[in-house]
């Protein structure tokens, strides 16, 4: 498909990842396992930054387990993406067989994941599934087709589309690409293609695109100037408010989230409160 976008999905099964070398293979973005139950992928944070380095457009995948209730692992989910802004939609991984429920229950959990994060973020949630699962543990009804699909079909010329969908946005169309002609440590790896080309892939998603999250300064301390500042549970006036700080409160910076100049949040000990909201400043440093 020498008209199709070539990208990789990676896990810390992939062991240490050269994502520049990926990027000359051809690659022009990849998927990062961020999280799964309530746990980070223990290589997430390493691999978003060094992916976002070499160029790569990123996305990051949930992988939906059965272990803890949906909900609370979409707002696990939707703390990463605060602190880790992926380019591409999140990406809800429903393919677990093991300890699955019956078919409604399965349903029901993952409408209550992505209407969680949706909530949360203000995003849709692409939803990852292969069409023998979603025969087992989907329905045809057409909701579903607001959310684009990524389909995983191998050995085959064209995927299978599960209905409710008509078409795909990304199919995962081998797990037996060549892993060190990706630069990845394991012998294999999962390559997929997107449904357009390297510039409608661009065109996209390139507004997404965000800067590497600025580094944890842990010695900045600020001060409250206004006489009431929201606490949050994430950088976004769609999370809970879960506290205040009075005028002269003083917090210390243990993290910074950027959404334009307009807006900076920063993360302390209670949750996360607005620096700059709207052009209007809240916090003073403390020097």
């Amino acid at each position: 498909m020498a008209d199709k976008a070539l990208g990789c999905d990676v896990s810390h099964w992939q062991g240490e990842i050269n994502f520049e070398k990926m990027h000359d293979a051809g690659a022009s973005f990849v998927f990062l396992k961020a999280s799964q139950a309530t746990w980070t992928d223990r290589r997430f944070v390493e691999n978003y930054r060094a992916a976002k380095q070499a160029g790569l457009l990123v996305g990051m995948y949930h992988y939906l387990d059965w272990s803890v209730p949906s909900g609370q692992q979409a707002r696990y989910f939707a703390g990463l993406i605060a602190d880790y802004p992926p380019d591409i939609e999140p990406v809800i991984d429903y393919e677990e067989r093991r300890n699955a429920p019956n078919r409604l229950a399965a349903i029901s959990a993952l409408n209550a994941f992505i209407q969680t994060v949706e909530d949360l973020i203000g995003r849709l949630c692409v939803i990852y599934t292969s069409p023998g699962y979603w025969r087992e543990y989907g329905d045809t009804s057409d909701r579903w087709k607001k959310y684009p699909l990524w389909v995983a079909h191998y050995g085959v010329t064209r995927p299978t589309v599960p209905v409710p969908w008509t078409d795909w946005l990304f199919w995962q169309y081998t797990d037996k690409g060549d892993g060190a002609l990706y630069g990845v440590e394991s012998k294999q790896i999962d390559l997929n293609w997107f449904n357009g080309t390297v510039e409608q892939l661009r065109e996209r998603y390139q507004s997404n695109s965000v800067a590497l999250p600025p580094p944890i300064v842990k010695s900045v301390k600020l001060r409250v100037v206004v006489p009431v500042l929201n606490i949050r549970q994430g950088p976004a006036t769609s999370f809970a408010r879960i506290g205040d700080l009075r005028q002269g409160a003083q917090i210390t910076v243990e993290a910074i989230k950027v959404e334009n100049a307009r807006r900076v949040w920063v993360k302390h000990s209670a949750g996360w409160s607005a620096l700059v909201y709207d052009g209007s400043v809240f916090m003073q440093e403390i020097v």
